[in-house]
């Protein structure tokens, strides 16, 4: 891998692991129970839901907040029950401070008695809220501190032992592939390319496993990591008819990044081990791979919109408008594609066809997707656009029948001998190595010129 791509494999597994989920959190994709969890120093500890006028998020952000003012004091933090007019609380018993409210919406199951669900609050938060505490403390932090440098020194280890195991074992494939014996030959490719994809995958989850560790050891890190979280995860962005998180589509970006590579994979396999193996020419390969790869990422894309609950429909007046857009400024490109599809379907010309389009001639080296390339007798390469072969007239010597004949106009002076020169010119032109001896070549008088006489060669040239 590249610089460039180690740096971008590292940003992203910082950044997944300032953003991963909370540890005992789920992450779900369209989450419909309206819970919000309840944190101390990072760590989500219960989940609440919202009261009255009151949303979830907000109650949870309320708790949070006098939680995260009882974890600075300096004594440990002792928890009562205590039922009130207002209701069931949990209460500090040194700040005296109401910690949590517990209400009807916060039962375990329908009728279970209030005062114990509060009880049972109480034996998850009093402990929770004593770690907290001493998570803050000088003799924690120097522990972590440790733990991290240990972390990070056995990943730099266990990344350097993947390297070396990396570059020996593709000497060893190399080594493996090169034996006229291996039945996996014509597996080549594909083995390597998903040996590559493994150890990348171990490299990349070795770091993105280090670098949540780390970021939960230390509790500020560990509270921004859970603010940036609830940020990415708030429901701000609407589609259609719902509302989606920025992580959310994120993930669906990444899905469709995925799912494109996918789907160009699989139309690599399928002409490789299907198209080639078939014999089928290989422009119609790439016609056909294309087809299948766009075909493929179509009907993935409609999958994963439909997964995550985005109307499909909603997405119709925003595509019509890119659409004309797009149409206006891509109209050539998209003539000439089409082009070069009707030209691979329909075979006017190909390569090695020696054809003549307005003043050029020349033979046929490639028909490209949106062009082609064509090499005058010159030995000059000309790049011609596809839809010039639909909107003008082509002449093609090689269509259908690759013999055709050549008129070559031949000048001689006046007072020739006429019959030294028929002789002379049959001659050079039989001599010729791509000239057919059968038809026989012609030499024909044409006129009488203001300086020459005038004959024409006709000679059948082809395969």
């Amino acid at each position: 891998m590249s610089r460039w791509g180690w740096l971008c494999l590292t940003l992203i597994v910082l950044i997944w692991g300032v953003v991963a989920p909370p540890a005992q959190s789920q992450l779900t994709l369209l989450d419909a129970d309206p819970t919000a969890p309840v944190v101390v120093n990072g760590r989500k500890v219960l989940e609440v839901k919202g009261v009255g006028n009151i949303t979830a998020a907000e109650r949870a952000q309320s708790i949070n907040e006098r939680l995260q003012e009882e974890v600075k004091l300096s004594r440990p933090t002792d928890v009562d029950v205590v039922v009130e007019n207002d209701g069931t609380v949990l209460r500090s018993k040194h700040s005296d401070n109401i910690l949590v409210t517990v209400t009807e919406a916060d039962l375990r199951t329908p009728g279970y008695p209030i005062t114990r669900q509060a009880q049972d609050w109480k034996n998850i938060l009093e402990p929770a809220l004593q770690r907290g505490q001493g998570e803050l403390s000088p003799a924690y932090l120097q522990r972590a501190l440790v733990y991290s440098l240990v972390a990070l020194g056995g990943a730099i280890a266990l990344h350097i032992v993947l390297r070396i195991f990396s570059r020996r074992s593709s000497r060893f494939l190399n080594r493996w592939f090169t034996l006229p014996a291996n039945p996996l030959i014509p597996w080549e490719s594909p083995i390597k390319f998903f040996w590559r994809l493994g150890l990348l995958g171990l490299k990349v989850g070795l770091w993105l496993f280090t670098s949540i560790y780390l970021t939960g050891l230390f509790p500020q890190i560990r509270i921004w990591r859970h603010t940036i979280y609830t940020l990415l995860t708030i429901e701000s962005i609407t589609l259609g008819d719902q509302k989606y998180s920025a992580l959310s589509l994120v993930i669906l970006l990444g899905l469709t990044i995925g799912l494109w590579f996918a789907a160009r994979l699989f139309a690599q396999l399928f002409r490789v081990y299907i198209l080639e193996r078939a014999r089928v020419e290989s422009r119609l390969q790439d016609i056909v791979g294309i087809l299948v790869q766009y075909s493929l990422l179509f009907l993935g894309l409609i999958v994963l919109l439909q997964a995550f609950g985005i109307d499909v429909s909603s997405l119709t007046i925003l595509a019509s408008v890119l659409g004309v857009g797009i149409g206006f400024g891509v109209q050539n490109i998209a003539n000439n594609f089409i082009s070069g599809f009707i030209i691979t379907l329909e075979r006017p010309i190909q390569a090695g066809d020696f054809i003549q389009i307005g003043d050029l001639v020349g033979i046929v080296k490639q028909v490209g997707a949106r062009s082609t390339e064509i090499t005058t007798l010159d030995k000059v390469t000309i790049i011609v656009p596809n839809s010039r072969f639909l909107e003008s007239e082509v002449i093609n010597w090689s269509h259908g029948d690759p013999i055709s004949r050549l008129r070559v106009p031949v000048g001689v002076a006046y007072g020739s001998d006429i019959a030294r020169v028929k002789v002379a010119l049959l001659e050079a032109v039989k001599r010729h190595p791509e000239v057919l001896l059968r038809p026989k070549p012609e030499i024909w008088f044409q006129s009488f010129g203001d300086s020459s006489l005038n004959f024409e060669i006709m000679a059948w040239t082809g395969d």
